[in-house]
């Protein structure tokens, strides 16, 4: 594994996380989701790519704009764009990635893919 993954380079303190979400343990769906923050998606703005799941194989999934800035201005984008892995979901936004490890977030079946946050609405 590359130590030029986004989870190495926000362990280490290179790249800055995103914003938590406040309402992040109260949202029952989120269906839109960066990659690599959980920001919100646009169609005009997100740039779509693949990471390595698990068992090796490839998925879609996508990254929002500020997400795809960072990583372009980074000196060698092509090495963590090409070693993207599970590893790196949600890296930027410690409160959400918590979420995904704990298993209240699960990816949704869109291509690319979003996220669902398991839980009950106020």
């Amino acid at each position: 594994m590359s130590d030029n993954t986004l989870a190495k380079m926000v362990e280490r303190g290179e790249i800055a996380t995103a914003t938590p979400r406040p309402d992040a343990d109260s949202l029952e769906h989120v269906v839109e989701g960066c990659f690599a923050c959980g920001g919100p998606e646009s169609a005009m703005h997100s740039f779509t790519t693949y990471y390595r799941k698990d068992d090796g194989k490839l998925d879609g999934c996508w990254l929002c704009k500020p997400c795809t800035r960072l990583i372009f201005n980074l000196n060698d984008p092509g090495e963590v764009l090409f070693t993207l892995s599970t590893e790196d979901i949600l890296a930027r936004n410690p409160e959400l990635r918590q979420a995904y490890i704990e298993g209240r977030i699960t990816r949704t079946a869109d291509y690319p893919a979003g996220f669902v946050l398991k839980g009950e609405l106020p």
